[in-house]
């Protein structure tokens, strides 16, 4: 089977609008794909100064602790703390 040149012609505009429009849908692609996904920010932990203290007393005989904070800054939100201890 041999193509004449106007169905040469066809093919080649078909195949040229086929890499045309894989191109554009590449290129979108790629696009959402970097505009999608944000950077993670870290959270911003503020210290405390010196006006603010912790005391940690023992109840019931030795088996509880109670923790008490004094001087918390106003506009605090939520307070973190560890504790550790060995039996």
């Amino acid at each position: 089977m041999r193509l004449n040149k106007q169905q040469l012609a066809v093919l080649g505009v078909l195949l040229f609008i086929i890499l045309i429009t894989g191109g554009i849908m590449l290129r979108k692609g790629n696009t959402k794909t970097s505009i999608g996904s944000p950077e993670p920010t870290e959270a911003v932990v503020p210290t405390i100064d010196s006006s603010v203290s912790v005391d940690l007393t023992s109840t019931s005989g030795g088996k509880e602790v109670s923790l008490e904070i004094k001087g918390i800054p106003s506009g605090t939100q939520a307070i973190d703390y560890e504790l550790s201890y060995q039996t």
